[in-house]
């Protein structure tokens, strides 16, 4: 059976109308907010590179010794210490 036009638009407009969650509480804060505003940051550690290693699109994962870095664009996986200076690399191996 299909509704005539404008009873479909009634019902529509019905259904909207139900909506009984309670909006009065809902912050008007954005969902996102620059990381600056929500992270302190204690220090800046700047990761060594040279004409081999390059970070182009890191992954990081950071450990008492240092970091382990792996870049999926530059096909490298790189050891550094918590100083930021590098300890070892790896290429890709073709």
């Amino acid at each position: 059976m299909r509704l005539p036009r404008p009873a479909a638009l009634l019902l529509v407009a019905t259904l909207a109308a139900c909506d009984h969650r309670d909006h009065a509480g809902v912050p008007s804060a954005p969902v996102f907010q620059p990381i600056g505003e929500v992270v302190r940051w204690k220090r800046a550690i700047v990761l060594e590179e040279n004409a081999r290693v390059i970070n182009v699109s890191p992954w990081v994962q950071a450990d008492a010794d240092g970091f382990l870095v792996a870049d999926g664009q530059e096909q490298q996986l790189r050891l550094y210490r918590a100083d930021g200076s590098l300890r070892r690399h790896r290429n890709r191996v073709m």
